[in-house]
């Protein structure tokens, strides 16, 4: 990898978020997904180092397009970055909370400043005029532009309205104000504006290395390169730059409408169930090829896009894999409006529609991989009768329920069974 580095550089957060530069997180990261226990560890990396402390890489590359403003792809360190943003909107938010209550004291103008100068660190301007602020970090996929925009700018949030991946953000830094008032109380004989004042200069000081690769031709394989080095990335991350490294670099027409369809993916899973990407690659391999455990996914899945060699077939791989997808959460989620519009297009056949509607409330994930190979054959193979999809069906929910009121079954021994179905 060293021959794709370009240069390589320590670097203060301040200026990092002092420059004009602004950092693009790509559609192949995952999303944003730090639990309390990771921003634990770097909030007390925070507080209990003296300042100038170093706290890791940043990988990136120059990128600049027509509809995107030019700056770094972050191909490494947008959990950190994001976290560390997040960091600074507490204390900016806490600060807004101060600001109220000190009405009364005539000390309006030492929040002003205070929180101004925490707003400039994450946003920039390009010239005098409001409209031309550029927020720093910049995140590709459209959901989580918005909910990071409105945390930035202090606006209101419905978290009715959110999805799983907002939500995180939405989560975390609630976590964090949390941290910050507890940070605070045990700084009680100092005073808030300097204990923040500190905590805010202890982050602004923290010091990266920013690693600049030589072109973005290379950011599908130095990404997955990294997991070799000790980044845990998921079989999701690891199949998804599979995918997009096996376009050609010249195909830009593929390339764009393999990742447009890969975020329409991450977002329908986002606005279901986050976990269920991972366990529907699994199930959907095992719906076409038979079984197969975790740890041998990844290896058999780059097997197989390795054997395409045309940009348009890895497109058809794509496309797909999203049209199963969307199957496998209507099946996940009981959703009926999906059942009669597309499994049961060729028939309205409500016993069918029933069958399909009760399956999620077995609570069994090895189900799933069956009736995902069911439903794809009863749509695909007009010789597939409506008879036999029925009858299957039954049986399918016959056996899932003797399992379920079983509960001493182990189910890793009778998934093989269900994989050979």
């Amino acid at each position: 990898m060293s021959s794709k580095i370009q240069t390589s550089v320590k670097k203060p957060y301040r200026d990092i978020l002092g420059s004009t530069i602004a950092f693009h997180i790509p559609t192949f990261q995952r999303a944003y997904n730090w639990k309390p226990k990771q921003i634990s560890q770097l909030w007390e990396s925070v507080v209990t180092n003296p300042n100038q402390y170093y706290i890791g890489n940043i990988v990136v590359v120059q990128h600049s397009t027509e509809n995107v403003q030019s700056g770094y792809l972050v191909i490494d360190g947008q959990q950190r970055l994001t976290t560390l943003s997040l960091f600074l909107i507490a204390i900016r938010n806490y600060i807004i909370q101060d600001k109220e209550k000190d009405k009364k004291k005539q000390q309006l103008q030492k929040h002003k400043d205070m929180i101004e100068e925490l707003e400039s660190s994450l946003v920039f301007s390009t010239s005098f005029s409001e409209d031309s602020k550029r927020i720093k970090l910049i995140f590709s996929k459209s959901n989580l532009s918005e909910i990071y925009t409105k945390l930035i700018y202090g606006k209101n949030i419905n978290k009715s309205n959110l999805d799983e991946a907002q939500k995180k953000f939405v989560n975390n830094l609630n976590y964090i104000s949390q941290l910050l008032r507890d940070y605070l109380k045990d700084e009680s004989k100092k005073s808030i504006k300097q204990s923040i004042y500190e905590l805010r200069e202890k982050i602004l000081d923290l010091e990266f290395i920013i690693i600049e690769c030589c072109n973005e031709s290379d950011v599908y394989q130095i990404f997955e390169g990294l997991n070799s080095t000790g980044l845990e990335l998921s079989v999701v991350d690891l199949v998804k730059n599979t995918v997009f490294r096996r376009i050609k670099d010249s195909d830009t027409s593929s390339l764009k409408n393999a990742e447009k369809i890969w975020e329409e993916m991450e977002n329908d899973f986002e606005l279901s169930k986050l976990n269920l990407f991972p366990k529907f690659l699994r199930h959907q391999w095992i719906s076409y090829f038979g079984y197969i455990n975790n740890s041998q996914l990844y290896d058999a899945i780059k097997l197989k896009l390795d054997n395409i060699y045309d940009s348009k077939d890895i497109l058809a791989f794509v496309t797909q894999m999203h049209e199963d997808a969307q199957m496998y959460i209507a099946l996940r989620t009981s959703d009926a409006r999906y059942f009669r519009d597309i499994i049961l297009k060729r028939t309205k056949e409500s016993t069918i529609e029933k069958y399909l509607s009760v399956f999620a409330l077995l609570d069994s994930d090895q189900i799933f991989e069956v009736l995902l190979a069911y439903c794809r054959k009863f749509i695909l193979i007009e010789e597939y009768t409506k008879k036999q999809f029925s009858n299957d069906l039954k049986n399918l929910w016959n056996l899932g329920l003797m399992i379920k009121i079983v509960s001493s079954v182990n189910p890793s021994k009778y998934e093989k069974k269900f994989a050979d179905r």
